[in-house]
């Protein structure tokens, strides 16, 4: 159980540090230029999503038994968290050459943005796809095997 708890810690903190590289490329990227300003809906998602994976990994170090529940939500989160940028970035683009009277072939849509999302390089697509499943399977291990009462902590043994 301790190595399942181990695995979600680190990764989680890595993923918390990915949640802020993007939440930081985000606020670039529509830093009031040509695209707009962010939808609060993506700062919101965002913002959750970082919460929610350092908490993870600071539930874990202290073997709090909500860790797997902060895990699970952390891959929910940070893959909506990724698909909702690029959804976000696809959508005001579309805008902007809609203002100028052009027309996007295909259209900004979560077909569209899973397709963004995985030409933007390995690394991007490893936290992307990887990280939130790593943290998925730690998560529900992690409640299935441990205990059931929040709050309580585990035995000292790491069992």
């Amino acid at each position: 159980m301790s190595a399942v708890r181990r695995l979600a810690m680190v990764v989680s903190f890595l993923t918390w540090l990915f949640c802020w590289s993007l939440l930081r490329d985000a606020r670039a990227v529509f830093n009031g230029g040509a695209l707009g300003t962010i939808p609060p809906w993506l700062m919101g998602i965002l913002g959750v999503g970082l919460l929610l994976t350092i908490s993870t990994a600071v539930t874990a170090a202290l073997r709090l038994p909500i860790w797997p529940w902060c895990a699970v939500a952390s891959a929910v989160f940070v893959l909506a968290g990724v698909v909702g940028a690029h959804l976000a970035k696809l959508r005001a683009a579309a805008d902007a050459l809609a203002k100028v009277g052009e027309r996007v072939v295909g259209g900004a849509n979560l077909v569209s943005a899973t397709r963004d999302a995985f030409h933007s390089g390995a690394l991007h697509v490893a936290f992307f796809i990887g990280a939130p499943a790593v943290l998925l399977v730690t998560g529900i291990v992690g409640w299935l095997r441990g205990p059931r009462t929040l709050f309580l902590a585990e035995e000292p043994n790491g069992g």
